[in-house]
């Protein structure tokens, strides 16, 4: 997802987590990650890619769209840590299906 469309994508998605809209995940999740904001813990998001991502950045105006299919389950997942002793969550990290 390197493209523009995937940027975008990303961008959403952690705009969302940051807001507190867990994406698709199940009450119990969500509940979950609730109560971290409360006590410090981790907190996880789950999006489903849609199934078709615009590849066209750097295409050739004429050649129109390019069109990936992305399989219909796959999900980009968001984790920010649990807090430090300072209480500061340091680190967010965005894991495709490729990254595990």
């Amino acid at each position: 997802m390197g493209h523009a469309a995937g940027r975008a994508f990303v961008m959403s998605c952690l705009r969302r987590h940051q807001s507190g809209d867990w994406g698709d995940l199940g009450s119990h999740d969500a509940e979950a990650n609730d109560l971290a904001l409360v006590t410090g813990a981790r907190v996880l998001s789950s999006y489903l890619i849609p199934g078709q991502v615009r590849q066209g950045a750097g295409a050739e105006p004429d050649s129109g769209p390019r069109l990936r299919e992305v399989i219909a389950d796959e999900r980009l997942w968001i984790i920010t840590e649990a807090e430090d002793t300072q209480g500061i969550r340091s680190q967010t990290t965005v894991l495709f299906p490729s990254d595990y």
